[in-house]
């Protein structure tokens, strides 16, 4: 229910609080199927970000984006620095818009393989995120709104089938009806039971991640499916719920597209080593039917189980076997990095890496060990990031992620030198005073050991050591 028009409302109504006053900072895409947007207040951002692939729609509400230096292009420039006025649901639509001042709307067209972002001025459209969809340059927004109060009348003229008289309900709710045995029951019954859903869905006591009988992937649903299978997440936040289950989608499909990468080199392998085989099969054969080779043949065949491929078959056998039954991804990446069947290395993750902390939107990463903190500064951190250390002792460097055209507020330097003072042998003192300077001010000179640097030019606070 992640793309219905159920959850869509309850997500446009959650924004209200979320985005009314608050100021379009930036508007930008790094993938021609994403689109990101940054919300600012006093130094506080909050980031919506629109995924609209043809197979798959869905937004996410990311606590912290990190934009791409290249690659990266701005959209919808009209908005920029523009207040956010108000939400407008559209009724039965897969869709809402943001208003701002100056006339100025947002809508999001969450339609499937149509999805896109409209800019409007007025009633005109302005820019289209997806320019490849022509028709939505007629598109007026009061259009979306699509009135909808079926009779008890209309759904048994209906064939009492509940899709008919109400299309917005979708796969998950048709299931529910489905798993309550709504077949079986009189048609007052079936309508009485239809309103009971829909009230459900109008004021959902919760928001679930799940995966419901009968469904391949995890699902975001306003139903309590787990009371078939538990579900893997449980929330009251509409937006929390969205990035809970793009999280999990992401992970499966990942692993779905993982696995059938890894299966079908096995199967390649196995089909040239099977081909293999066959051929020597056939010489072998071919050099029995001439006597004058059937002594070097008999040497062949006792020496048959010693080829290599045969080997390698079996071994191809096996890996196949191992990959099939693979259940989540870290199992199938492990398996793969330990039988040298991956293709390339996965690429560490900084919040795998390093103690991670967010502060107002802003990124925060701390070195675990001397090693460590020269990975984290060399590799990991950009000549923008800002880079602190608690001074004059050893401790843990501490890398504040830069964000494009943002300054770095004084609350998140405050807490990144907080936690520099932390973690380094000052954490006992009362105050600590804290290096803090851009990382292009950081060098690391020749023969210097682990962890050890160079500031070339620094500012020093004086803070509170804590975690």
């Amino acid at each position: 229910m992640h793309n219905s028009y159920y959850y869509i409302r309850q997500v446009s109504a959650a924004l209200v609080g979320r985005l009314v006053g608050r100021r379009l900072d930036a508007a930008f895409t790094q993938d021609r199927d994403e689109l990101v947007l940054t919300f600012l207040s006093d130094n506080d951002l909050f980031f919506v970000r629109a995924v609209l692939k043809n197979d798959f729609v869905c937004l996410t509400f990311p606590a912290v984006f990190h934009r791409a230096r290249k690659n990266s292009v701005e959209l919808f420039a009209a908005l920029n620095g523009l207040a956010v006025t108000g939400i407008v649901q559209y009724e039965n639509d897969r869709s809402f818009a943001v208003k701002f001042e100056n006339d100025r709307l947002l809508l999001f067209k969450l339609h499937g393989n149509r999805a896109n972002v409209l800019l409007y001025t007025g009633d005109t459209v302005a820019e289209l995120f997806q320019n490849n969809i022509a028709a939505d340059w007629e598109l007026r927004p009061d259009s979306l709104h699509r009135p909808l109060d079926p009779t008890f009348d209309d759904f048994v003229r209906s064939g009492c089938r509940p899709a008919v008289v109400y299309p917005t309900l979708g796969k998950l709710p048709l299931a529910w009806l489905e798993q309550d045995g709504f077949a079986g029951f009189s048609p007052e019954t079936q309508w009485q039971r239809l309103q009971n859903l829909l009230e459900t869905l109008a004021h959902p006591s919760a928001f679930y991640v799940t995966r419901p009988p009968g469904f391949a992937l995890p699902e975001l649903s306003l139903l309590p499916f787990d009371e078939v299978g538990k579900a893997q997440w449980q929330g009251d936040d509409p937006l929390e719920a969205a990035n809970q289950f793009y999280g999990r989608r992401a992970r499966e499909d990942t692993f779905a597209r993982e696995q059938g990468q890894a299966l079908a080199k096995l199967e390649k392998r196995r089909k040239q080593t099977e081909n293999y085989l066959a051929k020597t099969y056939e010489k072998l054969d071919a050099l029995l039917a001439e006597a004058r080779h059937e002594q070097t043949a008999n040497i062949l065949v006792a020496k048959l189980h010693q080829i290599p491929e045969g080997d390698e078959l079996t071994g191809t056998n096996r890996h196949l076997a191992a990959v099939q039954t693979a259940q989540d991804l870290k199992t199938l990446r492990n398996y793969l990095k330990d039988n040298s069947l991956s293709d390339t290395e996965t690429v560490p993750q900084p919040q795998d890496l390093f103690r991670r902390y967010e502060h107002m939107g802003f990124e925060i990463l701390v070195g675990k060990n001397a090693k460590n903190n020269d990975l984290l500064t060399r590799e990991y951190a950009w000549k923008e990031d800002l880079w602190l250390h608690a001074k004059d002792v050893s401790g843990s460097h501490v890398v504040v992620k830069y964000q494009s055209g943002k300054p770095f507020p004084e609350p998140v330097v405050e807490r990144a030198a907080q936690l520099a003072a932390f973690f380094s042998k000052r954490k006992h003192d009362t105050l600590c005073p804290v290096t803090v300077t851009p990382r292009k001010y950081v060098r690391k000179a020749k023969g210097l050991p682990d962890g050890a640097v160079i500031v070339d030019k620094e500012k020093v606070v004086l803070v509170e050591p804590r975690e």
